[in-house]
């Protein structure tokens, strides 16, 4: 939504926020480090969303195939109003000393929303309306948003340890 002063929402959170508005879609690095020193990064992709699906499996499918063009561990997406954590593994090697296989959970989360598209007695300009959800014929959403926690943790190996970023969700 674009106000009178030619700020959108999403520009208006961002500075009440402190941060930086990050248009449609933005990378972000977090860094974790502990009182040894050690540290460990993981990144995140935001982004709006776009286009839309009547079934559960349409984002998921589109959003899986994204994922190989980005080396984030969690995207963040909107636009579906679908609330989604959907984890999948893929496979690496630590960078130094003696190769030791893991596995790093990478996650798609759908943000869901606040809107309730369904609303008996809805009105606009005094006469009866449906919002654009009951107008497209659109179904109703779980209202909400999913929770995602980042926690850095160590694994130890044979050869010494390794960091990584779990990712833990709940909706």
């Amino acid at each position: 939504m674009q106000h009178l002063d030619g700020t959108t929402t999403g520009q208006r959170v961002a500075a009440a926020l402190g941060t930086t508005y990050g248009g449609d879609s933005m990378m972000i690095r977090v860094t974790f480090r502990d009182d040894q020193g050690h540290s460990v990064v993981t990144k995140l992709f935001v982004h709006h969303g776009h286009g839309g699906t009547s079934t559960l499996a349409g984002p998921i499918a589109r959003l899986e195939r994204f994922m190989a063009y980005t080396t984030a561990q969690v995207a963040f997406i909107g636009h579906h109003h679908r609330i989604m954590i959907i984890p999948f593994d893929q496979l690496d090697m630590t960078d130094r000393g003696k190769p030791y296989l893991f596995h790093t959970t990478r996650v798609i989360v759908l943000t869901g929303s606040f809107m309730k598209g369904w609303m008996q007695g809805n009105n606009v300009g005094g006469r009866p309306s449906g919002s654009y959800v009951e107008q497209k014929l659109l179904g109703p959403v779980t209202l909400g948003s999913p929770m995602v926690t980042l926690v850095p943790e160590r694994e130890r190996s044979d050869d010494g340890s390794t960091y990584r970023v779990a990712v833990h969700g709940q909706i």
